[in-house]
C-alpha cells in the first residue's frame, strides 16, 4: 500500500512539473507579430511602410519589457497587449487604403469620384502617419521607464508609465471614434 502511494505521489509530483513547465515556457516563447508578413506583403505602399513600421515598433517594445525589471513588467505588458491590438486594428485601415488606390488606378482623373478617393487615401496616410509618430513616442517613453526602473527613482518612473498608458488609451479611443465613423 506504500508503495503505491508513493507512486502516486511521483505521477502527481510530474504532472504539477509538468504544468508549471509548460507555463513557464510559453512565458518565454516570443509571441507572433500582430501582423503577418504576409499580411503587410499585400498592401500598397505607402500603407505598407506604415503599418510595417507599426509592427516593428510594437517588436521593439515587447522585446524591451521582456527584460525590463519584475516591478514595471507586468505593467509594461499589458501596456504591450493593448498597442498589440492598437496595431491589429490599424491593419483594416491600412487595407482599406490599399483597395482605393486599386480602385483609383481604374479611374479618370476627370471622374468627380477621382478627387474624392485621392483625398480619402491621402487621409488615411495621414492617420497611419500619426499613428506611427505617436508609436514612436510612445517607445521613447518606454525606454524611458526602463531607465527610470534601473535608477530606482519611483516618481518618474510612476510618471512615465501613467504617461504611456494614457496615450495608449488615447489611441483607443481613436480608433473607437474612427470604427463608429464608417459604419
Amino acid at each position: 500500500m506504500f508503495e503505491l502511494a508513493l507512486i502516486l505521489l511521483a505521477i502527481l509530483g510530474l504532472g504539477v512539473w509538468g504544468i508549471i513547465s509548460g507555463i513557464r515556457l510559453s512565458r518565454r516563447q516570443p509571441a507572433k507579430a500582430p501582423v503577418s508578413a504576409q499580411a503587410l506583403s499585400s498592401l500598397a505602399q505607402p500603407f505598407r511602410r506604415l503599418l510595417g513600421e507599426a509592427v516593428e515598433i510594437e517588436r521593439e517594445i515587447t522585446r524591451r519589457t521582456a527584460s525590463a525589471p519584475k516591478p514595471v513588467q507586468r505593467s509594461l505588458t499589458d501596456l504591450v497587449l493593448r498597442l498589440r491590438r492598437l496595431v491589429e486594428r490599424a491593419l483594416p485601415r491600412a487595407r482599406h487604403g490599399t483597395e482605393l488606390a486599386g480602385y483609383l488606378l481604374r479611374l479618370d482623373q476627370g471622374e468627380p469620384q477621382y478627387q474624392q478617393t485621392e483625398q480619402t487615401i491621402k487621409e488615411i496616410e495621414r492617420e497611419l502617419t500619426e499613428f506611427v509618430a505617436v508609436l514612436k513616442g510612445l517607445r521613447g517613453k518606454v525606454y524611458q521607464i526602463l531607465t527610470d526602473a534601473s535608477n530606482l527613482s519611483d516618481q518618474g518612473l510612476m510618471r512615465d508609465l501613467d504617461e504611456a498608458v494614457l496615450e495608449v488609451t488615447a489611441l483607443e479611443e481613436a480608433f473607437a471614434e474612427l470604427r463608429a465613423e464608417q459604419r
